[in-house]
């Protein structure tokens, strides 16, 4: 069989569903590959340009996305994904117990012997395994009564056996002959321990998926579920401020499970977490239901308490560092009250829903849109800024574009729960996947403002003190986090089962979509070419490379032209969302206005009888290239020059009269365009 065929005959003869099923496998397996090529070429063992390593890793999240959405959408490719991430994880923590100098071998191969870099290859080869138990051992299971356990017992000895080969014969051909310590071995029976766990839990979640049985009971996982979930959202809050207030204070946190890092401080607070949510749940379960908020305050209190006198007294006895109890530095406090309080309310609010959160649809779009969101918006932030992408990765204490992604993804994490359950909560059958994603970009941009430029450089200050980030290269990173609020818009409303709304404009040439997608790129172009002509000559030359330094392209007039292209674009997309559903009510306020106006009468009327849309639109455009002038023209174009970039533009307001013209024309010949394209 040709890989065309196994990848490319979906449902053509026998079984509808085994060519999708097929895809999917080779779709997962494919985004492994380049994800191995990826950290090959990461970790210094291959050599290849920089450009082709960035885009591997991009190119693997995006496969694995990919075969990750099409295993959500029947029961065995659903059954084959769920399967291959449970046993990856039960076999590598095994493996971990009882043998972890097996898995600091397994990691030389991708040049560092640590276990974390062991139990990622270790992953990997289980993904694999998966995809070729689905395909092979799978298909020779029965189905009917025992399916379950003759299932396990297969992968049981399909994982011994072939995951035992890899350890046993293939790790030491490739790693060669490297000393063990003295006192060490490495346990050949725990090592197929390892790759047997693997295969009992691959194989019986695969059947349990695929006859619809429950691997877990309900309840199970939905505490498991929601305590997880609650942990990861106090971590975010309190664990953030902790690392903006005091980052040496996380080091010290850390040595109570392992190791003096911040990575390892926030790694206690999760586990704290979860018992404070199990405690808050036997506790005051109703009442965090009822009131999440005033119990998280209470919670949060009893955390503050917890934080200044138990954690150092944790660190002095287990970590060997003598802290002052209390802590001296008492802003701590606010951080672990944060902590508490965030756990605590999240665990409400979710026991609130009595929603399966594995099981809820949105639960389901909202990571469909964080997979794809993340992976666009990271590739564009490998593109425009590579530069941040590798500060990003020293989160995760390695400043390599493989941690940058990871890095990224654990950014986008809260955003993408915070467009869910805010805006996405009103999205309907009526709301388009271009009104989505237009609503997600408005967002996108506060989450650029308040992430990119004030948060993300905080923490990475508080990670590598003895490094400070340079500002600079945030610029042009900034559209990824606006990118990636528009991919996540949109991606989510499509994976909503809400039905497909009506549109209003017939659809032309695939690569353009829609009337409204031409007038909104004819009104950007007509806007940004009017506007940025205004700046050039009559600001002067060097406003252009002050807009385009933003971005890390204030070197050249061509490029500075570019970033102020691509700016215009990011502004009218912001204009189309703010005007493209209350369009008509502009028209009919402005004919009224007109009406009762003889000077307006005058002045806008014949306008108004030739073309109402574009004269409206025109008069809304010269209205918020004003607010444009006033807002980024004046007051924020000097300080994101000031405190992004090398240049300055001198003290805000800036008053230059060309460069506010500019924007205000920008604005005016925006809207012309855009209601030109829709009314004629």
């Amino acid at each position: 069989m040709t890989l065309s065929n196994t990848c490319g005959r979906a449902g053509v003869g026998g079984s509808p569903g085994r060519g999708t099923s097929d895809r999917v496998v080779c779709a997962l397996v494919g985004g492994l590959i380049a994800s191995v090529i990826a950290v090959l070429a990461t970790t210094g063992v291959l050599s290849l340009p920089g450009e082709v390593e960035g885009f591997l890793t991009a190119g693997s999240g995006m496969a694995m996305g990919s075969g990750t959405k099409s295993a959500t959408g029947n029961r065995k490719r659903r059954a084959t994904a769920y399967a291959g991430l449970a046993g990856a994880l039960a076999g590598a923590v095994t493996t971990y117990l009882v043998s972890a100098l097996h898995l600091r071998y397994m990691g030389t191969i991708l040049r560092s012997g640590s276990p974390t870099r062991g139990m990622f290859l270790f992953g990997i080869v289980a993904l694999v395994l998966t995809g070729l138990y689905t395909v092979t051992g799978a298909k020779f299971v029965a189905r009917g009564s025992g399916f379950v356990r003759r299932s396990a017992t297969t992968g049981l000895a399909f994982g011994a056996v072939l995951g035992g080969a890899f350890s046993l014969l293939a790790v030491p051909a490739l790693v060669g002959d490297v000393p063990v310590p003295e006192g060490q071995s490495i346990a050949r029976t725990g090592v197929v321990l390892g790759w047997a766990v693997f295969g009992l839990v691959m194989g019986t979640t695969y059947a349990s998926v695929l006859s619809e049985e429950q691997v877990l009971p309900a309840y199970v996982r939905r505490n498991a579920t929601r305590a997880v979930a609650s942990s990861l959202a106090g971590v975010y809050l309190g664990g953030l401020a902790l690392l903006i207030i005091r980052p040496p204070h996380l080091r010290f946190v850390g040595t109570i499970i392992a190791s003096g890092t911040q990575q390892r401080g926030l790694v206690f607070l999760l586990l704290v977490g979860l018992l404070l949510t199990l405690v808050v749940a036997k506790v005051a379960g109703p009442q965090a239901a009822a009131a999440p908020f005033s119990t998280g305050v209470f919670a949060g209190i009893g955390t503050t308490v917890f934080g200044l006198f138990v954690v150092p007294a944790l660190v002095g006895a287990i970590g060997g560092w003598p802290l002052e109890v209390p802590v001296g530095y008492f802003p701590i406090a606010f951080g672990y009250f944060l902590f508490g309080f965030g756990t605590t309310a999240a665990y409400g609010l979710l026991r609130r829903r009595e929603t399966d959160l594995l099981a809820d649809v949105r639960s389901t779009a909202t990571l469909k849109g964080l997979l794809a969101g993340g992976t666009v918006s990271g590739v564009l932030l490998y593109v425009l800024a590579q530069p941040h992408l590798l500060w990003l990765g020293t989160i995760l204490r390695s400043g390599t574009a493989g941690r940058g992604f990871l890095a990224w993804f654990v950014v986008c994490l809260p955003f993408a729960v915070v467009l869910a359950t805010v805006p996405g909560r009103r999205f309907e059958a009526s709301t388009s996947t271009l009104d989505a994603g237009l609503t997600g970009l408005i967002y996108g941009v506060g989450f650029a403002i308040v992430v990119g430029v004030a948060l993300v450089p905080s923490v990475i200050d508080g990670v590598t003190p003895a490094q400070p980030y340079p500002a600079p290269y945030v610029g042009a990173g900034l559209l990824a986090y606006v990118l990636f609020g528009f991919v996540f818009g949109a991606v989510y409303r499509d994976s909503l089962p809400l039905g497909q709304p009506q549109t209003e404009f017939e659809s032309v040439s695939p690569g353009v979509g829609s009337r409204r997608i031409r007038a909104y790129l004819f009104g950007s172009a007509f806007g940004g070419l009017v506007g940025g002509l205004t700046v050039y000559h009559l600001g002067g030359a060097v406003y252009m490379r002050y807009i385009g330094s933003l971005f890390g392209m204030g070197g050249s007039f061509t490029m500075a032209w570019t970033a102020w292209f691509g700016l215009s674009l990011v502004l009218g997309a912001l204009f189309v969302a703010l005007v493209r559903n209350k369009l008509d009510d502009y028209v009919n306020s402005l004919i009224m206005t007109t009406s009762r106006n003889r000077d307006l009468r005058q002045l806008l009327q014949p306008a108004l009888k030739q073309a109402s849309v574009t004269t409206t639109a025109t008069a809304v455009g010269l209205a918020y290239g004003i607010a444009l002038a006033v807002v980024f023209g004046a007051i924020g174009l000097p300080l994101l020059v000031e405190n992004l970039t090398a240049f300055s533009m001198g003290p805000a307001p800036n008053l230059d009269g060309g460069t506010l013209l500019g924007f205000v024309l920008y604005g005016g010949f925006l809207g012309a365009g855009y209601g030109l394209i829709l009314e004629f």
